[in-house]
């Protein structure tokens, strides 16, 4: 999957059948990616699992509703986390307990 920086706002940039407005990543997943990224990133490529996998940073659910999964997670040195939106289900039937990811600028 990709993410895409349009202007001020990220979005996911997938065929999930939602729309763009939809696919707004907010609740402080732009930070998360602009720290990992950098702030000049536009473009990201993010490999996700629900399971371990090489260079993977594990990010941890706090709290998961119908509206939004609430993760935490360490990148480096900083602890940051995030709410994903409900287009988040369109990959997962519910909300993992443990999400690892990786981003990479694409």
């Amino acid at each position: 999957m990709h993410a895409f920086k349009d202007k001020t706002c990220w979005f996911v940039d997938d065929a999930n059948g939602h729309s763009k407005a939809d696919n707004q990543l907010v609740g402080g997943v732009p930070e998360i990616i602009e720290g990992i990224a950098g702030k000049d990133a536009t473009r990201v490529a993010m490999d996700f699992s629900i399971e371990p996998f090489a260079d993977s940073a594990c990010l941890y659910l706090l709290s998961g509703t119908t509206t939004g999964s609430t993760y935490r997670g360490t990148f480096g040195d900083k602890e940051m986390g995030g709410c994903l939106c409900p287009v988040f289900f369109h990959y997962f039937k519910e909300a993992p307990g443990k999400l690892y990811i990786k981003m990479k600028g694409a």
